[in-house]
């Protein structure tokens, strides 16, 4: 108990212990009619025992309603936890399905892999443009130098048929 002055069932305690000066001969009597005093000599601790009786009696209550109290936080935490629980739950499914996926993606090496096949399928149309780009250039060199004869070759021809006209 605090420093205080206590007062139990209409008792007064002071730092623990009772006060003989609120010792009513009525209240603290026996059935013989005689009343408790300190030092009655049954060597018992008699003489104060309804006030201890009544202090552990209110202790007893004391520690039954922090029990109470007990049993409700108790009751608080046992619901928070199977709430807790359950949010692991949902978070192991979670992560299982997270697990799963990132299992499905590919590792590295077999992103490397991918990426040199994409590289050399890009090097291989590289090389075939190149070679139709080649192609191409030849077949316009040829057109130009088709082009040229035909420009020419066709005056020449007009020219040459002239003169042949001209002469018969």
């Amino acid at each position: 108990m605090n420093n205080e002055n206590s007062v139990i069932d209409g008792m007064q305690f002071s730092n623990g212990r009772w006060l003989a000066s609120n010792i009513s001969p009525s209240r603290h009597s026996h059935d013989n009619g005689s009343s408790l005093k300190p030092g009655s000599g049954d060597g018992g601790g008699g003489d104060m025992l309804e006030a201890r009786v009544a202090r552990l009696e209110s202790d007893v209550e004391h520690i039954k309603a922090s029990m109470s109290d007990m049993k409700a936080d108790l009751k608080s935490v046992t619901g928070d936890v199977s709430s807790m629980k359950t949010d692991v739950a949902v978070i192991m499914q979670k992560l299982d399905g997270i697990s799963s996926v990132l299992s499905k993606v590919p590792t590295d090496d077999k992103l490397n892999i991918k990426f040199e096949m994409i590289n050399t399928k890009i090097s291989e149309v590289k090389s075939e443009v190149t070679l139709q780009e080649a192609k191409t250039e030849s077949k316009i060199k040829d057109a130009r130098l088709h082009i040229i004869l035909w420009i020419l070759g066709l005056p020449s021809l007009a020219f040459a048929l002239y003169r042949a006209y001209l002469l018969l």
